[in-house]
């Protein structure tokens, strides 16, 4: 656990809990990246080649074909980490449990 978050609930408790003076770092984090990574002019979007930060596929995109390859793997890539962060919430919300491996394993117990 996160300095300072201890106490914090697993699971979606954890937004009911979270408290002001912890969700001000948060929100300052969200909005220096945003402030930060510019989306290049005219691009497809999700393009944060603008910024001086190196983002972008690099030498793997060598050609056109290549870029939307990549693209398209790293869209796919996204929509599985959210289904699989979708499932997690739901059965949460069923089960009442924040992890899926809760009743299995001890790892998740806090070490005494």
């Amino acid at each position: 656990r996160f300095p300072g978050c201890e106490d914090f609930p697993a699971g979606h408790e954890t937004i009911l809990k979270i408290g002001t003076e912890n969700l001000i770092p948060v929100a300052l984090t969200a909005g220096l990246l945003e402030l930060t990574w510019k989306q290049k002019q005219g691009s497809f979007p999700g393009d944060f080649s603008a910024t001086a930060f190196p983002v972008g596929f690099g030498p793997f995109a060598r050609t056109e074909e290549d870029m939307i390859d990549l693209r398209t793997r790293e869209l796919n890539n996204g929509r599985a980490a959210q289904m699989g962060i979708l499932g997690m919430m739901v059965h949460e919300q069923l089960d009442g449990k924040p992890f899926i491996f809760f009743d299995k394993f001890e790892i998740y117990a806090p070490h005494a």
